[in-house]
């Protein structure tokens, strides 16, 4: 009985043997661990003694822990084991081991440690658990190791900058944003709309594996209107590349805003304009307005406005403003704590007035039928004169004139239709050219009557054997001039010349009320002859004689008596007959005496026709109808345009008279013109003769 036990035994723990390395080959790897379940043995209950035996006779497997996170994709592993055949390294994706393996390496066992070659293919980024086993040699079940887990990650960190305000003041800023691992972060910050170039600052920030803010960037940002790039950068704790923000941009603007003031139309009878401009911000701007030519003081008034798009309009001025000149400046705040930006200060008037018109009382008594008249006047627009036909102004208006006001004066034309004898009153009035009501003179009262000029024979003086000097002075009375002569001869004045202007002037002044001094030089005369003369002017009221006046040649050369004999025509009446003919040339003609024409071409071609051969020269000159010529300082006479020409002989040319600098800012800025022209014209190997003619220009 007990030897049949004791074979029942021994076949008992051969069936055990056998069996438990056959259980543990159809056991899966998932399950290699767990603990098999109890069977019973054909001879009884296997007992713990039994089972101990059992357990040792698997191999022992051991594999050590690589790095719990790396970049190595190919990392190769370790352990040990306690029996020679071939360790096999299983490598699953994920935190357990399960489901198929993506990768196994087979190790020869050493009965000790043991090393595996590298995985291949190369891991992709991610988590895995690895389980290395190894057969028994003797057939007892596969031992296994615990499983160990680890990741693989080739990535670079994973790091965001959260934008700062895209425009503020700050020079220092700080920033903030995530990042996936726990290494320091470093923001660079560039100057300029890219990540470009040296870097200006930085600012650095602890990682935390999520949210980091970071210090304030150093050095400080330079003051102005700067534009930034900043990147913010993460050095990988396993030696990755670094990882790298998108880049965001901002503006550093330490700066005023910079805003800009229209000015306003001026003068204006506007009491409550609007402004405009330009502001760089979109905040409110304020327009504050100050009495006076500068930006100083009390502000009397404010218009507001909302920058849009970069510029501004305003409302109306409040309180509404009185007449005066007033000082704006424009005003606005930043809207990021810098100091308010103004513009620069612009001038304006505010005028509700009525223009100022003055009117001088022309020469009265006059003979001047078609008087011109003068004054002052604070508009720039055009001044008319209405006469009204007796001594008050509530009289038919019978003639009118009209003036360009120029720098504050004004000169008219002659009145037209031309006036009879009689009493006459002028009034001058000026629309405003911002829409006040017109301007008004006072009236004006004269008289237009048949009066000569008062002429006065006064001597001669440089005379000689053929030629002598004579003087006389003419006042117009207020009326022209229309011609102006002396006659002369042995006994009747059987010879005229016409008169010069001891003075330089080229004709007699429209209107003039003073004494003008004359000469004429004559030539021709007979030695030892006495000759009478007197002195005639012709006006718009008659013709005003001189008295008599005489004068002897000197006596004849002793050899010169002989051999004249009779006398020819004296050549003071050649003379006089070639100023007479000049004197018709003289008045321009034809649609090129216009304004307009000689603004376009700045020159008049005037045909002249020469007695003989010689030298032409013709002028224009205006002379202000203000001018002083006594008793005061001499306004001289503007030369408005001059010309020559050199005649060989007796014929027709044209002469090319071209506008003076002074003459074509007048022809500019008037509506119509009384101009003197006056020619000298010097005959080969005679003395000059002069002549004038005035006449008049319009547009």
């Amino acid at each position: 009985m007990r030897a049949n036990s004791r074979s029942s035994a021994r076949g008992v723990l051969a069936g055990l043997m056998l069996a438990v390395p056959l259980a543990l080959l159809a056991t899966p790897v998932a399950s290699a661990s767990a603990e098999p379940p109890i069977k019973a043995f054909p001879g009884g209950p296997i007992t713990n003694d039994h089972a101990f035996a059992a357990d040792t006779l698997s191999p022992t497997v051991t594999l050590d822990q690589p790095a719990l996170r790396s970049n190595d994709a190919t990392p190769s592993f370790s352990g040990t084991a306690s029996d020679t055949t071939p360790v096999t390294v299983a490598v699953y994706e994920g935190a357990s081991a399960e489901g198929m393996p993506v990768a196994k390496l087979r190790v020869q066992g050493t009965g000790g440690s043991w090393v595996s070659s590298d995985v291949s293919p190369a891991l992709a980024s991610g988590t895995y658990t690895a389980i290395a086993s190894q057969e028994s040699s003797i057939g007892s079940r596969t031992g296994v190791s615990n499983p160990v887990t680890f990741e693989v990650d080739t990535q670079s960190p994973t790091v965001t900058l959260t934008s700062p305000p895209s425009r503020s003041n700050v020079t220092t800023p700080s920033f903030s944003g995530t990042a996936s691992e726990a290494s320091p972060v470093t923001v660079e910050i560039f100057e300029g709309a890219r990540p470009g170039g040296d870097i200006v600052a930085t600012a650095t920030a602890s990682g935390t594996r999520g949210g980091w803010s970071s210090g304030n960037a150093a050095p400080a940002l330079p003051r102005g209107r700067h534009t930034f790039t900043a990147l913010a950068i993460q050095r990988s704790e396993i030696k990755n590349a670094p990882g790298e923000s998108a880049p965001v941009r901002f503006e550093v603007d330490t700066e005023p805003p910079t805003v800009t003031l229209k000015p306003p139309a001026s003068p204006s009878n506007d009491t409550t304009p609007s402004f405009s401009g330009t502001a760089s911000e979109a905040s409110q701007v304020t327009v504050k307005i100050f009495e006076g030519p500068n930006a100083e003081g009390q502000v009397l008034a404010t218009a507001t406005a909302t920058a849009s798009g970069g510029s501004w309009i305003s409302g109306e001025a409040s309180p509404a403003l009185r007449s005066g000149t007033f000082t704006a400046v424009a005003v606005q705040q930043s809207a990021i704590g810098n100091p308010a930006g103004k513009s620069l200060p612009v001038t304006f008037i505010v005028d509700t007035a009525r223009p100022t018109v003055t009117l001088n009382a022309p020469p009265s008594p006059s003979p001047n039928r078609v008087p011109a008249f003068s004054g002052a006047a604070s508009d720039h627009t055009p001044v008319t004169v209405e006469i009204h036909e007796g001594e008050t102004a509530t009289g038919p208006i019978v003639a009118t004139a009209t003036a360009e006001a120029l720098g504050g004066e004004w000169v008219s034309a002659k009145a037209s239709p031309a006036l009879t004898w009689g009493e006459y009153t002028a009034v001058a009035s000026q629309p405003s050219s911002i829409g006040n009501p017109s301007g008004a003179s006072s009236p004006v009262t004269f008289a237009v009557q048949p009066i000569a000029p008062t002429v006065a024979t006064e001597g001669a003086a440089a005379v000689t054997r053929t030629s002598a000097a004579l003087y006389a002075s003419v006042d117009p009375r207020g009326g022209g001039v229309s011609a102006c002569y002396f006659e002369y001869g042995t006994t009747s004045y059987a010879t005229d010349v016409e008169c010069g202007f001891v003075s330089g002037m080229s004709a007699f002044p429209p209107a003039e009320t003073a004494v003008v001094p004359v000469f004429a030089r004559i030539y021709g005369l007979r030695p030892g002859v006495t000759y009478h003369f007197r002195i005639v002017a012709v006006g718009e009221g008659g013709t005003g004689e001189g008295s008599d006046a005489t004068f002897t040649t000197l006596p004849p050369r002793s050899d010169e008596a002989a051999s004249r004999g009779g006398s020819s025509s004296p050549r003071g009446t050649a003379a006089g007959g070639i100023a007479a003919l000049i004197a018709r040339q003289l008045a321009p003609r034809g649609r090129a005496a216009r304004l307009t024409a000689l603004i376009r071409s700045g020159a008049f071609k005037q045909l002249f026709k020469a007695p003989g051969p010689g030298r032409a020269v013709i002028a224009w000159y205006y002379a202000s109808p203000a001018a002083k010529l006594a008793g005061s300082a001499v306004r001289a006479p503007v030369l408005v345009a001059s010309g020559g020409l050199r005649f060989g002989a007796a014929g027709t040319a044209a002469v090319m008279i071209r506008l003076s600098a002074a003459g074509r800012r007048l022809v500019r800025a008037s509506r119509h013109l009384r101009l003197t022209a006056t020619c000298v014209f010097t005959p080969l190997g005679a003395p000059a003769v002069r002549a004038s003619a005035t006449f008049e220009l319009s547009r």
